[in-house]
Order: C-alpha cells, then sequence, then structure tokens
C-alpha cells in the first residue's frame, strides 16, 4: 500500500528534516507526531507556528500553498 506524502511531510523533507527533528521542535515523541503529520488537521496553530520556523525557504513555499489550499484562499 502506498500513501501519499503529507504536504507537511514534504515541507518537512524539502527542508532537510528528519521526522526526529520536527517531533523535537514540537515536543512530541514519534507516535503522536507521526499521527500529525499523516492528517495535518490535527496539528495545533502553535505546532504549525513552530514547524514553520524550522522549515526553509522551500519548506516554507510548500507549507504555504498548503496553508492557501487548506482555508480556500
Amino acid at each position: 500500500m502506498v500513501t501519499e506524502l503529507s504536504q507537511i511531510a514534504k515541507a518537512r523533507l524539502a527542508s532537510g528534516l528528519t521526522i526526529e527533528d520536527a517531533r523535537k521542535a514540537i515536543g512530541l515523541s514519534y507516535t503522536p507526531y507521526k499521527l500529525r503529520e499523516d492528517n495535518p488537521e490535527m496539528f495545533s496553530l502553535n505546532e504549525l507556528k513552530i514547524l514553520n520556523g524550522e522549515f526553509n525557504s522551500d519548506g516554507r513555499r510548500i507549507f504555504k500553498e498548503w496553508l492557501l489550499y487548506f482555508f480556500e484562499l
């Protein structure tokens, strides 16, 4: 079974971050972080803000595009 990466996962990877890097940044263990990354609507606004601060310019671009799509802006 092949699952599509979420836009958060794509932003993380584009930024050269591992799951370990991202989960530590927001203070979660692996399982809760991975659940959120696979279901991005579960992230809190604060968690998204922290992750955005960890992303590089490519990751932020992907993240911004996802936010605009998510909120249909």
